[in-house]
């Protein structure tokens, strides 16, 4: 079982294994620090705070970014809150359950984005999960072989271990723990039969630390996407250059890395001092916008390039959040993007992928409440939906 004091001993043992202390340096958390987050935990009923954390006050924009919740977006969004009512009620029994609305929606559209960049995809690395529930629509899709996650922050580690485990059973693995196997002796085990299971087949899912970097790159998986949610201006510098190295090496020709929301901004780390490092770093923009930007096409008539015909007049909605599709040398696209001009407050390449970005609502899409998401989750768990 992993907790609180596992988590530690395997991280002062990976620590004691460096050559040098500037490496684990480099995965401090500290805006997190500065701002009172609760990086570390004393026990594992900690992580209830964490249940709906990072998007506070988001579903109101997040759901009219998307024009509203059609029969599918509801269905999806519904289930993915039953599901996280029916885990609470599991690991925090003495609790009154939340229904995380703000996060769920925001990785609800999230989701949306990444289906229509690849709706085939296969394989999937998540960078900086927060409460982890990308994995929950993850492990869903049917095509899906590998899904790796990387987290650096003890605190949502250690729920988004268990989100996994709730979410994938014995198709998850957690990649914390050291290789190794006992090499013991006892006499009673002389002559003694032995009987073992078979090992867990069907493995899809897999949770890397910081210090287990190494492994996943040296794991035999291209990566169809990457996806960072709200987190490359909070690396650290260092941090950051060998995350974008790591996207390199591990995405796939024609992969894409999509980025919901930079992270927070500060005057040493901001979105000028990103965007030279992924220029210089060979990571081109397919797409950025930053911010609550229009969708109208009048809007983006002077920022793209290309007739991007998937982007439609007189669309009222707004952006909920920062967005960008970045590309590496090996796509296809990588030279119509990468001029240093592109990387600014808008800009879309004409490429078919981005329609989902603009798309427009799902017939009978409307605006609905908290309070009516809310019930129609507690209907769903009186059916045994969760």
């Amino acid at each position: 079982m992993l907790d609180t004091i596992a988590y530690r001993q395997f991280e002062t043992l990976a620590k004691a294994a460096l050559p040098n202390w500037q490496i684990a340096q480099r995965h401090n958390l500290d805006h997190f620090e500065k701002t009172g987050f609760p990086v570390r935990i004393s026990s594992l009923g900690e992580t209830r705070q964490l249940i709906d954390t990072m998007q506070e006050d988001g579903f109101e924009k997040y759901r009219d970014d998307l024009g509203g919740l059609g029969p599918k977006d509801l269905e999806l969004l519904v289930g993915a809150c039953a599901d996280l009512v029916g885990f609470q009620l599991i690991h925090y029994p003495d609790q009154t359950p939340i229904v995380p609305l703000d996060t769920a929606m925001a990785m609800l559209c999230a989701w949306k984005r990444i289906r229509a960049l690849k709706p085939s995809f296969r394989t999937l690395l998540e960078v900086g999960p927060g409460c982890g529930y990308l994995g929950l629509f993850a492990a869903g899709h049917g095509p899906l072989t590998n899904y790796s996650s990387v987290e650096s922050c003890e605190s949502f580690y250690l729920l988004q271990h268990y989100i996994n485990i709730f979410a994938f059973g014995p198709g998850f693995r957690q990649m914390i723990y050291p290789q190794f196997r006992s090499s013991h002796f006892t006499a009673q085990e002389r002559g003694a039969s032995k009987v073992t299971a078979p090992a867990a087949a069907g493995r899809r899912a897999f949770h890397y630390p910081w210090w287990r970097l190494r492994a996943l790159y040296e794991a035999e998986v291209e990566f169809d996407l990457v996806v960072c949610n709200a987190n490359l201006l909070e690396f650290n510098p260092e941090a950051l250059r060998d995350y974008l190295e790591l996207f390199k090496a591990k995405l796939s020709p024609e992969g894409m890395i999509f980025v919901q929301s930079f992270g927070y901004e500060s005057e040493e780390k901001n979105k000028a001092y990103l965007f030279d490092l992924l220029h210089e770093h060979g990571l081109a923009p397919l797409f950025i916008t930053l911010g609550s930007l229009p969708k109208d096409r009048e809007y983006w008539a002077d920022k793209t390039r290309g007739e991007c015909a998937f982007i439609r007049s007189k669309d009222p909605r707004l952006f909920a959040s920062d967005y960008a599709v970045l590309v590496t040398e090996s796509h296809p696209r990588f030279s119509d993007c990468h001029d240093p001009g592109n990387y600014k407050n808008a800009f879309a390449l004409d490429t078919p992928e981005l329609a989902g970005f603009f798309e427009p609502p799902e017939q009978g899409a409307r605006d609905y409440s908290r309070a009516e998401l809310a019930e129609a989750v507690a209907r769903r768990l009186e059916q045994g939906g969760a």
